[in-house]
């Protein structure tokens, strides 16, 4: 993504970001420095889906509870992404400055 200068004074209180499998992590960041590193963490059943999420707010896998009635783990025993890590007070972003983020195969 291209840098966007920021038209407001803001504080960052949290970037977490979004993937699909095979992927490793969101960077963020502001005037080219990395600000957030949200990394891909994997598992391989819904039991390492709800360990990782015990403590969050993310909605379990779309499928996750319809596909459970008919098969013992949706999740085919592959590595699929269960969480991402989370960025939490980064601090302030200032007006003018540039933000953009990258993700990483």
């Amino acid at each position: 993504m291209r840098p966007h200068a920021s038209k407001y004074n803001a504080q960052m209180i949290g970037v977490a970001g979004h993937l699909h499998d095979v992927s490793e992590n969101v960077n963020v960041y502001i005037n080219d420095k990395v600000i957030c590193d949200s990394k891909a963490i994997y598992g391989t059943s819904v039991a390492d889906w709800d360990s990782a999420n015990s403590n969050s707010t993310s909605a379990p896998p779309t499928n996750r509870y319809t596909l459970s009635k008919r098969h013992e783990d949706p999740m085919d025993g592959m590595p699929h992404i269960v969480r991402m890590s989370f960025c939490r007070n980064i601090g302030a972003l200032k007006q003018g400055e540039t933000i953009r983020v990258d993700a990483n195969l």
